[in-house]
């Protein structure tokens, strides 16, 4: 015993878009969109393709402009580490030593004796926010770790 079969909504799909005046081109680049919206005409947004060809195949160059100047604004760190000495380099080391020198056991201890867990997950509590700061942070005074100060 066969089944029940599904109706065929092809002709009335159509029928019902040229009732509204459209002229349907179904293919794989304008699924069920009008014909004048793939063409670009009435003011509607063209492809992605259409639009890198008026550059002569290369980005937009106001584009590239506006997205170094927010990547600027969002990862601090772009603007000043073309610009960093190195005679700056021995301090940035030291004093990262230093913080290590207590970041490392206090934020195990944290873990262990108040928060009853893995003294691991201490460790990524203290390493992992601060790799997301050093490239994503914009305060040079800012510390992010687990500290009771």
């Amino acid at each position: 015993m066969a089944g029940p079969t599904s109706p065929d909504y092809s002709a009335a799909t159509s029928r019902a878009a040229s009732i509204r005046g459209y002229d349907m081109n179904i293919d794989e680049t304008t699924a069920l969109l009008p014909a004048a919206a793939a063409s670009g005409q009435h003011g509607l947004p063209l492809p992605a393709a259409a639009t890198a060809t008026e550059h002569g195949g290369k980005p937009d160059p106001g584009m590239l402009a506006k997205i170094r100047q927010r990547s600027k604004y969002y990862v601090p760190g772009i603007s000043w580490i073309p610009n960093y000495s190195i005679s700056y380099l021995l301090g940035d080391v030291l004093s990262g030593l230093t913080v290590g020198c207590i970041l490392i056991p206090q934020s195990i201890s944290y873990a262990t004796s108040l928060a009853h867990l893995n003294p691991l997950t201490g460790l990524y509590s203290a390493a992992i926010p601060a790799l997301v700061y050093s490239v994503l942070g914009s305060s040079r005074h800012l510390n992010v770790a687990p500290e009771a100060a």
